[in-house]
């Protein structure tokens, strides 16, 4: 005859914590496949995003190139202002400032600026800038001549408006004259500052190894 355990008994509490750690089990587990499935769903996400981000960019350096040659003024026309201007909903107390640090403070802007060196090559001009410099004195003309008693003189946003739109309508055999100037020009600096790299490299050399 089987012995029957009583709920008191070693046998019978033994066998309690088996199932208690069972169930324990059987939770931890289901966690951990409910997390690998969150897991999993983020990485894919995660990756849909990434490939969305980059034709974004293709889409947007697409977009700059048509800009540039159709419509190069863009790039002087300020920014839109943010459809939702962000505040600030938790502002940090301004400390106060000790005697040092309010001695030994740098003005703003010093330590991230960095000084331009004057000698350094200047940047080309664009195509589009290169016509406005050759162009910008004749247009002058031009308005000078049909220009009323009275009249005030154009602003540089009209002129700049109306070299803009003149280049629009030029083809792309005029245009590509100012390409070409703005590529030798690009040529010449690249040039210029490959041997302005060179001259400053040697400078800094020796004078780091005079101290």
């Amino acid at each position: 005859m089987p012995t029957e355990f009583s709920d008191n008994s070693p046998a019978a509490f033994e066998l309690s914590l088996d199932e208690k750690y069972r169930d324990c089990s059987r939770m931890f587990q289901k966690m951990c496949r409910e997390l690998q499935k969150e897991n999993e769903r983020i990485i894919s996400r995660l990756y849909r995003m990434k490939k969305m981000t980059k034709v974004c960019e293709k889409d947007v350096k697409l977009l700059q190139t048509r800009l540039d040659r159709h419509n190069p003024a863009w790039r002087l026309e300020p920014p839109p202002p943010p459809l939702f201007p962000q505040t600030d909903l938790h502002p940090v107390k301004k400390r106060r400032k000790s005697a040092f640090t309010a001695k030994t403070e740098f003005p703003k802007g010093v330590r991230k600026q960095k000084e331009k060196d004057p000698n350094a090559p200047k940047k080309p001009p664009n195509a589009f800038f290169q016509y406005c410099q050759e162009q910008r004195s004749i247009l002058l003309d031009e308005i000078a001549s049909e220009r009323q008693p009275g009249e005030p003189e154009p602003s540089k946003q009209e002129l700049t408006r109306q070299l803009a739109q003149r280049w629009r309508s030029m083809g792309n055999d005029d245009k590509q004259v100012y390409v070409d100037m703005y590529e030798n020009s690009k040529r010449k600096y690249n040039q210029d500052m490959m041997y302005y790299r060179m001259d400053t490299h040697g400078e800094n050399s020796s004078y780091a190894g005079g101290k």
